[in-house]
Parts: C-alpha cells; structure tokens; sequence
C-alpha cells in the first residue's frame, strides 16, 4: 500500500482535533492520538501531518447528512479515524462520524513539540506499541490462567 494511504492506517483511533490552511494548498491536521505520541521521548498528545498540495479536502458527516469541504467544521466534528482501504491516492478514509476524502502530493510528520518524525519512525512506534501490548496481554492472561 502507498505510504500516503497507509499513513491513516497507521493513525488508526486518533482524533482528528484541528486542520489548517486551505485547499489548494498546504493544509496540517492534528491527529490526538495519546497512545502512539507516548512511544516517542518527547512530552506531547499529538501528531501533526502536513499535506503538501491537498486539492481536496471534504468529509461526508453522516450524522448530518451533509458533505462540507470547510476545515473548521470537519475539525469541530472530532472524529476518529478508523481506517482506509485506499491503495493510494485519492484517500478515502472511514472514521466514526463519517467518511473523510483527501487528495495531495506527499505528506510530512510532525510531533506537536514540533520535532520532525519519518513516516518509517511512526510505523516503528506502531509495531512496538502493539507489540507491547500484545504481549502484555498474554502475560495477563498467563497469570490468570495460573494463580499460584
């Protein structure tokens, strides 16, 4: 899958909590994701990604039942990103209050302490996070499978 889908794979249960700048352009989305921002050193809550060139922005909130291209609102909504099965892009991401489509040239990471991350370091904080939490799962299992 192309980095600039998978990207939104790999930010599976954040929040999107702010967007700026404007289509056509750069546009930044801040992504709340507590869980992921705490397998880096640095204090924070969030990731920032850049979307160099974004032609599209919009977000079909079904709640409303309305499709709006206005940063403000998709960002008001709060939404959590659950998945894409985009294999590039245009990227057509499923989130919890909606279905968000995104299209633009490259993208860069940023820690919200404003320390530049690789796509590559994200995905590595990812695997480890899981990882982590798979094994500890099994060792709580473990323990309650034998209580002695």
């Amino acid at each position: 899958m192309n980095p600039r889908a998978e990207l939104w794979n790999v930010l599976h249960d954040g929040t999107i909590d702010a967007i700026q700048g404007s289509v056509p352009g750069d546009i930044e989305i801040q992504v709340d994701i507590l869980y992921l921002r705490k397998m880096f050193s640095d204090d924070g809550e969030s990731i920032v990604v850049r979307l160099t060139n974004c032609t599209k922005l919009s977000m079909k909130i079904w709640e409303d039942d309305v499709i709006t291209d206005d940063p403000e609102r998709i960002a008001s909504t709060e939404t959590e990103i659950l998945s894409t099965e985009s294999d590039g892009v245009p990227v057509h991401i499923v989130t919890t209050l909606g279905e968000l489509d995104l299209e633009f040239d490259d993208f860069s990471l940023w820690l919200d302490n404003g320390r530049q991350i690789t796509f590559l370091e994200l995905c590595d904080a990812c695997e480890n996070y899981w990882n982590r939490w798979e094994n500890e799962a099994k060792q709580n299992k473990s323990r309650m499978d034998n209580p002695h």
